[in-house]
């Protein structure tokens, strides 16, 4: 903690380099004080007057008299789940059999799972090529590929902890376990791409309404009458605790170029260099930027939102790559490809 400090959320005085909170002593040290005389009181109360777990009224175990209903404990029902999941699979060789359904969810899935959430981190440093530290969070909004992958696996492990009592949710639906067991199979794939897709584009959505509200200002229900002709919602401009939260500016000094070679020859360090690239892309292209996120690195500060007309611009991240800057005149759109080797840029019309 000496070392990493403390993260928090962004706020109008909350900075990477900075720690916004309150003094070890003597606030802290009371509350952490407070906290444990209340949890050693509970504690003593519960003991004294509560009794948990007789196991002197049940008697000795008898596996006999379980209940059909019984379920493993929470923290190891996904266990459960995929083991009800995992088709029955052996081996037979050299006089031993090997029970593929037994060791690859109870061993192989386990350590696979540990391995990639210990990695995850150094592969997305890897990925975007970002070294620098970071003590303010990023809102889950704001990284829409990190919160997607997030929402996957929670999609996955409530997929498997319900396949981990089948036969209760079969029993209670009056329907065979077998159609159950494979509509879980189908859901193991199927409900984390779902829930990526849905997660990312409501990441980026949530986005745009925050660059909305602070060009547009919160409506909060007062109408006036514009130009004698019809009523219009007031807004209220965004406060600066507000704008310090949704100001959001991405990071294109992380784009990493596609590398275009002479000779495409498909060699394993041009493979990894494709590769990386395109993975930078897909983690830093759906980070959109306000229009008020203040001038990129870089650039002198005056023309940072300024269309090529010199209007005020939006600045929007495509699904397919592109960024477009919208002009503050509403004649043309500016589609540019920061990654393709060389700065260009073409006009389109628009709808």
């Amino acid at each position: 903690m000496w070392h990493q400090g403390h993260t928090q959320w962004p706020g109008k005085k909350e900075r990477d380099r900075n720690e916004v909170g309150e003094p070890l002593y003597p606030v802290f040290m009371a509350k952490t004080a407070a906290l444990f005389f209340f949890m050693f009181g509970v504690l003593a109360v519960f003991g004294a007057i509560v009794q948990i777990n007789p196991i002197w009224l049940f008697g000795p175990y008898n596996p006999a008299i379980s209940s059909n209903t019984s379920q493993p404990d929470w923290y190891i029902g996904f266990l459960e789940g995929v083991l009800r999941l995992m088709p029955g699979w052996k081996t037979d060789s050299a006089g031993h059999t090997i029970m593929w359904n037994i060791f690859v969810p109870g061993v192989v899935l386990v350590i696979a799972f540990f391995l990639i959430m210990g990695g995850y981190p150094f592969f997305e440093q890897w990925a975007t090529g970002d070294i620098r530290p970071h003590q303010v969070l990023d809102r889950p909004r704001n990284m829409p590929p990190r919160t997607a992958i997030g929402a996957a696996i929670v999609a996955m492990a409530a997929d498997l902890q319900l396949a981990g009592s089948d036969d209760v949710i079969a029993f209670h639906l009056n329907m065979p376990v077998e159609d159950l067991v494979w509509a879980f199979r189908a859901g193991f794939f199927v409900l984390p791409a779902v829930a990526f897709v849905l997660t990312r584009r409501a990441c980026i959505a949530l986005q745009r309404r925050d660059r909305r509200r602070l060009r547009e200002g919160t409506e909060f229900g007062i109408a006036a009458l514009r130009d004698g002709a019809a009523y219009a919602a007031v807004a209220r401009p965004a406060s600066g605790e507000e704008r310090a939260v949704m100001e959001a500016r991405r990071p294109d000094e992380l784009f990493m170029p596609i590398p275009r070679h002479l000779v495409p020859l498909p060699t394993p360090r041009r493979v990894l260099a494709q590769l990386r690239a395109r993975v930078n892309h897909f983690y830093v292209l759906s980070r959109l930027e306000t229009p008020s996120a203040g001038p990129r690195p870089g650039t002198d500060g005056q023309a940072s939102h300024a269309g090529p007309h010199g209007g005020a611009s939006d600045h929007a991240s495509g699904m397919d790559g592109h960024v477009t800057t919208r002009s503050g005149r509403g004649e043309k759109d500016w589609v540019t490809t920061p990654w393709s080797g060389c700065s260009r840029a073409r006009p389109t019309s628009r709808p």
